[in-house]
């Protein structure tokens, strides 16, 4: 499986207990995020709403979609768990 290509000017979403950085530490960022039962990257997708004009090739379109739900969880992060890097 590759790795995501994450740019260091991107953002990304991790908890503020991951002692990874999922931008030069991907596989064990992910293992740690898995282990320890947050599944950031599947709550991300289960949230990201495709309809039927979604274009699969359009990939500025899934990071904005991907942009957006991010943000959500942000604002609904009562708990305070996530953060961007």
């Amino acid at each position: 499986m590759n790795e995501p290509v994450i740019t260091e000017e991107q953002l990304v979403l991790t908890t503020i207990d991951n002692p990874y950085s999922p931008k030069i530490q991907y596989e064990e960022w992910k293992r740690w995020d898995y282990e320890n039962g947050y599944n950031t990257e599947e709550y991300i997708a289960r949230l990201i709403v495709l309809d039927e004009s979604y274009d699969a090739d359009d990939e500025f379109g899934l990071l904005e979609l991907t942009n957006k739900v991010i943000n959500e969880i942000l604002e609904n992060d009562t708990h305070e768990v996530y953060r961007l890097v």
